[in-house]
């Protein structure tokens, strides 16, 4: 059942980089403050507890992002994680000032660097930006790094031992020999201690190459079908976009007509709540099941690309056939 405990603000459509992975539109909308902090305290009184912020490139909007970790923090919300690209900032005091305003307000969630082959940044100013936010929270582990798994692994794992290097740090492996996180030899002096260890890590996350064409059969290579969790892991939220539109979605399909749901500038939790009991992507995501959907096609001898463990992409997978089904 879809049951929303996370808002994710997209507080601007602008990114200051071009990521060849990345097909969002970057249009430079601005997302009114005003009707977030409203939709937010609603969504508060109705059960939803968290608060994240993706993009385009968060950190574009400070104001925006300040205004909403406040109204939070009076609504007795958690936060999840603020996205960024962590080259966003044009010099070491503008940095300084946007980080410092983000903890003085009260925000005491992740922030989230992505980092890889496809974002490309300059190590050295992803560093500047991993230290500086260390020193301004007292803590290391308030990074999180994400990288991106797809094609060009090489140069993925090549960037994070530069940056290791760069950070004076150790970089741990995985068994697969994929990066899971960088060890430093020492704690930060201020650092929040909440356990008893001898060093301080950053922990790396991975998500999966988003496909250009969800039928390209290389993205079909697995050996057995996705597990049915009918959204319930991080999928169950709402994900405001810039325009104000509302997607119940997280993953690759959040923008498309079929997963959105209202919009922050005319609809309260409850009437976008209602909208959504009558997309049948919805439904079908929540209540039915894909694997309800995916044994209904093996039934009529669809022929898949392959096999997909991933149930977003087969998701998307689905909403594009449907779309060619109705214009036959």
């Amino acid at each position: 059942m879809y049951t929303p405990d996370e808002i994710i603000f997209v507080p601007e459509a602008k990114c200051n980089l071009h990521c060849s992975h990345c097909y969002v539109d970057h249009n430079g909308t601005l997302a009114a403050t005003e009707s977030a902090v409203k939709f937010l305290r609603d969504s508060a009184e109705n059960g939803v507890s968290r608060v994240g912020f993706s993009g385009g490139e968060p950190f574009l909007r400070p104001d925006f992002i300040c205004a909403i970790v406040e109204a939070a923090i009076e609504s007795d919300m958690l936060f999840d994680r603020i996205m960024t690209n962590g080259v966003w900032y044009k010099n070491q005091e503008h940095l300084e000032s946007v980080l410092n305003d983000l903890c003085d307000t009260g925000y005491d969630g992740k922030i989230g660097l992505s980092y890889d082959a496809y974002h490309g940044q300059g190590i050295k100013k992803v560093a500047r930006f991993i230290e500086t936010a260390a020193e301004i929270f007292g803590d290391r582990s308030v990074i999180e790094l994400v990288a991106v798994r797809g094609t060009d692994e090489e140069k993925t794992i090549a960037m994070y031992e530069n940056l290791a290097a760069e950070l004076s740090a150790k970089l741990v492996f995985s068994d697969d020999g994929f990066p899971i996180s960088v060890r430093f030899s020492d704690m930060l002096e201020s650092g929040v201690v909440y356990e008893t260890k001898e060093y301080d890590s950053i922990v790396i996350g991975t998500i999966d190459l988003a496909p250009e064409q969800f039928d390209d059969p290389k993205f079909w290579q697995d050996s057995e079908w996705f597990t049915e969790d009918y959204c319930q892991g991080p999928g169950n939220v709402f994900y405001v976009h810039a325009d104000g539109t509302v997607g119940g979605c997280c993953g690759y399909s959040n923008e498309l007509d079929e997963l959105i749901i209202g919009s922050v500038e005319s609809d309260s939790y409850k009437s976008i709540m209602e909208k959504a009991t009558r997309k049948e992507m919805m439904t079908l995501a929540y209540e039915t099941g894909l694997s309800a959907e995916l044994k209904r096609l093996q039934d009529a001898g669809h022929q898949f690309p392959g096999i997909t463990k991933s149930n977003c992409q087969f998701c998307r997978y689905v909403i594009d056939l449907k779309r060619k089904e109705s214009q036959q």
